[in-house]
């Protein structure tokens, strides 16, 4: 099933997009026909955080370090059409900056492939689910993607921007997704690679080029395109027909777990992390791989 054909069968339509948005918390809104030159305060960046990880070799050179940014990506989140997932405050100076340092670093990989709005459908994303059964689950998937086109970066999320993941395209022929690893955990990780593939398969070149970035945490009162992209992400890794067929939707055990996963040939921590997500995060937290992503990317510096 091609996602773009019927932007998945969850689709609602309808939707606003008026600006700049921060679902679940305060909105800040900046007009993206100014001239980004003469709005920036470049006081307001992390510059000492920015600093201390290597981005910029001073304060001072921050502006000369966003020149490097393509244009269509320069200061995001600041002017940008875009739509933020969080209940906190949101520092768009910060994020900005992260959003900024995830494109350059893209750079850097080797896609062979290049990106369309065809390349993501659920087959695609049920196969790469599989790979989650596997030590190099996580880089394998990276480099199946990269082949698509879509270059996967992990860059731990700067203070006050509570990220998990984005999924940034402006057209062209390579789309980014950022994934922080905010939660070491193997079921953490799928699901925000699922989650941000979902945002590309239904909701970039829809109407407007959007800019998608998530808190996970947040779940009361999301925009309906969070909660398509929920409701793919969990029908990628766990298709509904079998959840409601498995024993683990009603009994959350290790046993119940480990039976539906090895069914599906993915990882049993996939499978906790359903039953924890539906039943209570006390449960399993044995079985979701806690240290079992941020080990496998060895050249960040974890904070």
């Amino acid at each position: 099933m091609k996602m773009n054909n019927d932007r998945w069968l969850l689709r609602k339509g309808g939707y606003d997009d008026c600006g700049i948005t921060s679902v679940g918390g305060a909105a800040f809104e900046l007009a993206a026909e100014k001239e980004p030159a003469a709005e920036v305060d470049w006081e307001r960046f992390p510059v000492r955080e920015m600093v201390k990880r290597g981005w910029i070799a001073c304060e001072n050179s921050i502006s000369e370090w966003f020149d490097a940014v393509p244009e269509w990506e320069r200061l995001c989140p600041l002017y940008h059409q875009m739509r933020i997932r969080s209940n906190k405050q949101v520092d768009p100076y910060s994020l900005a900056a992260w959003t900024a340092r995830i494109v350059l670093k893209s750079r850097d990989q080797s896609l062979r492939g290049r990106f369309n709005l065809d390349s993501i459908d659920l087959s695609l994303m049920r196969d790469l689910a599989k790979l989650s059964d596997s030590e190099t689950g996580p880089q394998d998937a990276i480099g199946r993607l990269a082949e698509l086109g879509i270059a996967v970066v992990v860059e731990p999320h700067l203070p006050r921007t509570y990220l998990d993941g984005a999924a940034l395209w402006a057209g062209g022929d390579t789309a980014i997704i950022g994934l922080t690893i905010r939660y070491d955990r193997i079921d953490n990780f799928w699901y925000c690679l699922m989650h941000e593939l979902a945002h590309l398969a239904l909701h970039v070149g829809d109407e407007r080029d959007l800019h998608f970035f998530d808190d996970l945490d947040t779940s009361e009162e999301i925009d309906p395109r969070e909660v398509e992209a929920d409701e793919l992400a969990f029908e990628a890794l766990i298709p509904k027909g079998a959840w409601d067929a498995s024993p683990a939707k009603l009994l959350p055990s290790k046993e119940a777990a480990e039976l539906l996963a090895k069914e599906l040939k993915i990882h049993p921590a996939i499978v906790a992390g359903r039953m924890r997500s539906e039943r209570s995060y006390m449960l399993l937290s044995q079985l979701v791989g806690s240290g079992g992503i941020r080990c496998q990317f060895p050249n960040i510096e974890w904070r």
